[in-house]
């Protein structure tokens, strides 16, 4: 953790990378908090998709009415947004969300170039002499069985810490360890280990299973197998689909043979 606000102290911009359920917008969030105060107003979150464009994320032209008539203006997007209601000293923070969905070098555009020099100004699309506020944080998150690390723009992978977010066995055990958690499935945080080890050596560790599939309040065998149903199964299916014979050597009662 302390190598992570490091990060975010300079260069001010990290990612967060792992596969499904490995809470790494739970980290995102919980770190936003204590650099903010847990202050609502001086965090964002915003979700990347395929069509988030620069106008979303930086600036652009939109239909607006004035008197009566619509016209186009420049309007502000998220990134101007933040910059524009900042004082001087304060931290803001800004959570992108599943940030290798969209088509970054669009989305970031000049950002690209005031990432790496917060102290240097440039002018973008529509506005002049523009800068980022060193006080600006960036926290990306990435799935990488969705889309790979190695797929990202090497402009922006140089700007941005990278922090892996692997599957932990110890997270699942402190999890019922504390509070006043149950779960009933005999060897559960064993029986994941032995699944991620498997999925690891079968294709890589970029496609295993977070630890949140395996979390709730009263975790049961019966909730286990629905779980594993609806949510895990279906992941597994996208993991092998060039390779179906394996799907059926992955099963509750393999890893968890008690229940």
């Amino acid at each position: 953790m302390v190598q992570l606000l490091d990060a975010l102290e300079k260069p001010g911009q990290i990612i967060l990378a792992g596969p499904p359920g490995t809470g790494k917008t739970w980290v995102a969030e919980a770190v936003a908090r204590y650099l903010t105060q847990d202050e609502p107003y001086r965090k964002r979150l915003v979700q990347f998709h395929p069509s988030y464009g620069y106008e979303d994320f930086v600036e652009g032209l939109r239909p607006i009415v004035k008197d009566g008539v619509i016209v186009f203006d420049v309007v502000p997007g998220v990134v101007l947004a933040m910059v524009k209601n900042m004082t001087e000293g304060e931290t803001r923070v800004l959570i992108i969300d599943e940030m290798n969905r969209a088509n970054i070098p669009r989305v970031f555009g000049e950002l690209l170039y005031l990432l790496e020099y917060r102290d240097e100004s440039i002018g973008l699309q529509y506005s002049r002499d523009f800068s980022l506020p060193v006080d600006l944080k960036f926290i990306g998150t990435m799935n990488t069985a969705d889309r790979s690390i190695r797929s990202i723009d090497v402009a922006l992978r140089r700007r941005f810490e990278l922090f892996e977010c692997p599957p932990d066995p110890a997270i699942l055990r402190r999890f019922y360890e504390s509070g006043d958690r149950v779960n009933t499935v005999p060897e559960l945080a064993e029986g994941f280990a032995k699944l991620n080890a498997d999925l690891s050596a079968e294709l890589d560790r970029h496609h295993t299973i977070g630890q949140s599939f395996f979390m709730d309040e009263e975790f049961t065998p019966t909730l286990l197998r629905r779980r594993w149903q609806r949510q895990i199964a279906p992941l597994l299916e996208d993991y092998f689909f060039d390779q179906p014979d394996l799907i059926g050597t992955f099963t509750t009662e393999k890893y968890w043979p008690g229940i």
